[in-house]
This record gives structure tokens, sequence and C-alpha cells, in this order.
């Protein structure tokens, strides 16, 4: 387990700034900006740019728990360097900016918005449904989450097309800058090298979160990325971005080899 040294800081992100620069910079990669909704007088954006035609789809979100800053942190990040124009992108950088204000897992409402995707009640849940639904189906789906309790990295793999997983190369590309969890337990579940496989009983459930909600009716394959809070915010960051890079060159690697 962690030690007292390595306890989580709950450091935020000043909001405002952060969608500004998001803005900005998406704009310059050739994204169109929308505001879906707002929320305690803040945007919640979606960025979306098209690739040529037959491109693979990828859709990227983080900020869903307004204490896990990480993840829109590293799509910034990843917007301010090079995002392949052979693929078409779709990203929410942050689902929860009320959350994000206060640094607070929940919405300013105080609901947990990743529990929310089936019941669909809040309108911050009912705005990213409603733009998902114009969206063409994903082919890879990506959510940027952080663990408190968690001593490494790991992710949750819903997939039924295993010729088709990426998920041992985001492991490989995310061990040499943080620590991957190889427990055979991860958060009360079976695992495997950091992945964990949810069953059928884990998605019977009437609490849906995002993930549940794009594999039941966006996308072919989906992952969440989970980093440990307790461990630096650079190294957490550090790991989403080589997570989704590493997805995105294996995508690309299985279209060329006609791994579909």
């Amino acid at each position: 387990m962690l030690d007292s040294s390595m306890a989580y800081f709950g450091k935020s992100v000043p909001v405002e700034s952060f969608l500004d620069d998001i803005s900005r910079e998406a704009e310059k990669s050739g994204f169109t900006v929308e505001t879906l909704v707002e929320a305690a007088d803040l945007p919640l954006l979606a960025l979306s740019r098209r690739g040529p035609a037959g491109a693979p789809s990828v859709y990227l979100s983080a900020g869903i728990h307004g204490d896990e800053p990480a993840g829109s942190l590293a799509l910034l990040e990843l917007l301010e360097t090079d995002l392949s124009e052979e693929v078409t992108w779709h990203i929410c950088p942050m689902l929860n900016p009320g959350g994000a204000k206060t640094n607070s897992r929940n919405s300013p409402a105080n609901v947990d918005l990743n529990r929310d995707y089936l019941a669909l009640t809040q309108p911050e849940v009912k705005a990213h449904a409603k733009w998902l639904g114009t969206c063409d189906e994903f082919t890879l789906s990506i959510c940027l989450h952080e663990d408190w309790e968690a001593n490494g990295f790991y992710l949750y793999e819903l997939n039924p097309h295993p010729e088709r997983s990426v998920a041992s190369e985001i492991v490989r590309a995310v061990e040499p800058v943080c620590p991957v969890d190889h427990s055979e337990r991860i958060d009360g579940h079976a695992a495997r090298n950091g992945v964990i496989i949810p069953n059928k009983k884990d998605l019977q459930r009437d609490d849906w979160p995002e993930a549940l909600y794009l594999f039941t009716h966006h996308t072919g394959i989906g992952y969440t990325l989970e980093t440990p809070s307790g461990f630096p915010l650079r190294t957490r960051v550090e790991a989403h971005v080589a997570g989704c890079l590493a997805a995105v060159r294996a995508l690309l690697a299985h279209k060329a080899e006609g791994i579909d």
C-alpha cells in the first residue's frame, strides 16, 4: 500500500484558464469546439476533428470526477503536441467543470456524474449523451480516470473482439513512466498484468458509468485508464499521455494489417 508520504494532496486545475487554453489549442489544431451545456457557469466542451475517409474514430474523455485532474491535463498536452491526422477525433476534456472548480468528485448538485448514464438525470450527462448521439460510432473510446487507493496504473477493458485489443500496448507504454499494478486483484476485480476485464455481472447495474454507456451505444472497444492519485501529478499526466498515444498507434497498426 502507499505510505503516508504518497498521500493524495488534491492538486487542482485552474478551470477557467484550462478551458481557455484547451479551446485555443483545439482551434489551432483544426478542431471544432462546441459548448454542450453551461455547468456552474462553466462550459462543458466537446472537440471534434474529422480524419480522411475511412479513418478510425477515437473518443477521449476526462474530468468526469472533478478531483481527478491528470486526465484533463493529459488531453491538453496531447492537443499541444501531435494528434494523428489519420484519425477522426472526438474529445470531451472536462465533463464535470463545476466539480473541478471545487476539486470535488461530484458535480455542484452533489451527484457522481459517472453513475448517471442509465438514468440520465443530470444536465451535464443529458447534454453529453445528446452530443454522443450526433457522432459516428467510435472505433475506440478511452476514459481517463484516477484512483485514490491505487498502488499503480491499471485499466479496464470492454472488448468483445480480443484480436483487436490494444491493452498490452497501453500497459507497456505506461510502465516506463508510471509503475503498473500487476496484482491478481485490483479494485475488487480479477486482474492480469494491469488489465481488468469486467464480467457479465459487472455490466448488469443500474448506475451506469460513462464507459458502460459508451460501450452499449457508441463504441466497439472501450478502455478506462486509472492512474494512482498518490503519485506526483506529472507522473499521472505522463501515464495518460503515453497510454493514449500507444492505443492510437496500435489501432492504426491494426488497420494497416487489416484487423477491423
